[in-house]
């Protein structure tokens, strides 16, 4: 170990890099161009870990963090940066990202950047370890690390943590941890600050009671749900588990861009209310319909993207693994008076060996895995004229967009969304259009 390290890059959950002689060197702390003196090191075989260090020289946009648990959370990992160190950051990792590969070399954009810095997420997960430890996991771990209020959350979770803290203090309801019992405790917000309650839980409800009477004079409070997750490891929920109604309703209504959303205890729904309408807004405008488009909209969710191309599209098929959320999807169409939309529970391959020809536009939002091999050969076989390709991962994005352009699509469109102020990542929403 040389006696000074430069911190060249990021790694992928925020922790400075370096390299000697091919072999990583990782350091918790430090930004690309500092300059550090390691003081203690954990060696492995293939990497290192720099645990204490003495920083010789400081990046020009570091800054104070502004939560105090910022180190040892794993839900930011930039906020050692300030916002426009940030962006940057952000922009330079994509276009080198897009410049290794000389398929993507030529496309270049810009960020648009989060309207709002701090109480954007609107979903919560609080996950339990002991009655005294209520809060986030630690980056890459299964460690529970405890907080008085994330700055990040709705401003509203600042009144429910509490009433967490003394229900499970005081009921004595049992916690996974502790063989059987409660595992996580899951808030979800809508922009009219109401607010549904989801207990995950590998036991039966019990003192239920005592948390309805805490949260019932809540202003907002909308129901409470109960969800039976009696599987090994460290899900929170189970698709195949019993959701038990405690009180009030198994659902809120969220307004996106005009439309109206129900979601559930369950749902998949993007946690920014805010960068889901710049993320609609930009897939119409970069579908451009005109009234006569047959669209076929996969890993769709609830709905939020082939609803809201619905009204100028002459039909929408909807592709949802989760059956829950497909039946979600055709409620939501009906809740918003749309007839050309239809929600099949199915997979990808299955739908597009029954049904999958002559589409127009394909809207595909993966997980962060992006597509797989067959996918990808049964979207080249249908050759959509247009896809909206929109992504939470801009490593698997890249490889996918490589094997749509070498098989005959250009990428015209690509707009990043910092939608996730302090955190590492970003949205894509992109076109590729058949030439």
């Amino acid at each position: 170990m040389p006696a000074k390290l430069t911190i060249t890059a990021l790694d992928a959950f925020g922790n400075g890099k370096a390299t000697i002689n091919d072999k990583p060197i990782f350091v918790p702390g430090a930004l690309p161009g500092e300059v550090i003196l390691p003081l203690l090191v954990e060696e492995h075989n293939t990497y290192e870990i720099i645990k204490q260090y003495k920083s010789l020289s400081t990046h020009p946009q570091r800054t104070q963090p502004a939560c105090p648990v910022f180190s040892a959370c794993g839900g930011c990992q930039l906020q050692h940066l300030t916002l426009a160190g940030q962006l940057k950051y952000k922009m330079d990792h994509l276009q080198t990202l897009l410049d290794t590969n000389p398929t993507t070399r030529y496309i270049h954009c810009n960020f648009i950047t989060a309207t709002t810095e701090w109480h954007f997420r609107h979903k919560i997960i609080y996950h339990i370890k002991t009655r005294e430890t209520l809060g986030y996991f630690s980056a890459n771990s299964h460690k529970v690390v405890p907080h008085k209020i994330c700055l990040t959350d709705h401003p509203k979770m600042e009144q429910l943590k509490p009433i967490y803290e003394q229900w499970l203090q005081s009921s004595q309801t049992p916690l996974h941890s502790e063989g059987c019992g409660i595992r996580a405790i899951q808030s979800r917000y809508n922009q009219k600050a109401e607010f549904l309650v989801t207990i995950s839980s590998s036991s039966p409800p019990k003192n239920e009671e005592l948390l309805l009477k805490y949260l019932a004079n809540t202003e907002g409070f909308l129901g409470l749900v109960w969800h039976i997750n009696t599987k090994q490891g460290n899900a929170i929920f189970n698709p195949s588990g019993q959701d038990i109604l405690v009180a009030g309703q198994e659902f809120l209504v969220e307004e996106i861009a005009s439309l109206k959303f129900r979601i559930g205890a369950q749902d998949f729904f993007q946690t920014n209310p805010e960068g889901a309408r710049q993320l609609v807004l930009l897939v119409r405008q970069f579908a451009d319909l005109n009234g006569n488009e047959y669209i076929v909209d996969l890993f769709a969710g609830v709905g939020l993207l082939g609803l809201s191309l619905a009204n100028k599209a002459s039909q929408v098929d909807s592709i949802e693994a989760n059956p829950s959320a497909a039946r979600q999807a055709m409620k939501n169409a009906k809740l918003n008076s749309i007839r050309n939309f239809k929600a099949h529970a199915s997979d990808s391959a299955h739908f597009f060996n029954s049904f999958g020809t002559g589409v127009d536009v394909l809207v595909i939002d993966p997980p962060r895995r992006g597509l797989s091999e067959q996918l990808l050969s049964d979207i080249i076989r249908i050759k959509p004229r247009k896809i909206i390709y929109v992504s939470c991962n801009p490593i698997s994005w890249q490889r996918d967009a490589v094997i749509l352009i070498q098989t005959g699509y250009r990428c015209d469109r690509l707009q990043p969304l910092d939608m996730f102020p302090h955190t590492l990542h970003y949205e894509l929403v992109s076109r590729f259009s058949l030439t």
